[in-house]
């Protein structure tokens, strides 16, 4: 992983400037570009959108370096969800990894955004027994601690808007991702946190 993170970090700067430019020259450890074309091209730089994330300090420190939206996650050194993601996905983890990423990227930070997109969303009007019956056996954690991990947003529309804006406050996070399957249920989530 430690080589494949760093061939990220150094073709990003290629893709971006191919991008930017048209053509570009670079001599890396891992690449060696020569008045290469990079064609097609967005309608304009900006127009690109580089989300870049994940649970480890050395990808966290690439995402904070290059990305405009930065996701913050567990860490899955098996590959998936599984056992051994649990302890990684504590709010005290959470806190390292947004310190990791404020502190890389400087000056850059007020430009990026936080993104995290959780294992386990879910509105419902127990949340305390949705956390015994599925986050703790899924988190492998106690149930308080699955709750308020941030990759467990769980409860009524209006504990969950507690959650984010206490997630916001907390770690930076403006940008949630749910899978479709929660979409619908999540509608009233969406509307209430804007304002609609």
């Amino acid at each position: 992983p430690a080589s494949r993170i760093e061939r990220l970090d150094e073709a990003l700067p290629i893709l971006k400037g191919l991008w930017a430019h048209g053509r570009m020259s670079f001599h890396g450890r891992h690449y060696e570009v020569a008045d290469a074309l990079g064609e097609p091209r967005p309608p304009t730089p900006d127009a690109v959108a580089w989300v870049l994330g994940g649970g480890g300090r050395q990808v966290l420190e690439v995402a904070a370096r290059h990305a405009d939206i930065v996701s913050l996650s567990a860490r899955m050194s098996s590959g998936r969800k599984d056992s051994s993601f649990g302890l990684t996905a504590t709010a005290e983890q959470f806190d390292q990894r947004a310190s990791w990423v404020r502190h890389c990227a400087g000056e850059r930070l007020a430009g990026i955004e936080m993104q995290c997109m959780p294992f386990a969303a879910a509105v419902v009007a127990d949340r305390d027994r949705y956390a015994v019956r599925v986050l703790s056996p899924m988190f492998g954690l106690p149930p308080k601690q699955a709750l308020a991990s941030p990759l467990a947003l769980v409860g009524t529309v209006e504990q969950i808007c507690t959650q984010l804006l206490a997630h916001r406050e907390r770690f930076g996070m403006s940008y949630w991702v749910v899978r479709g399957a929660q979409m619908e249920q999540f509608a009233a989530v969406v509307a209430t946190m804007s304002g609609s």
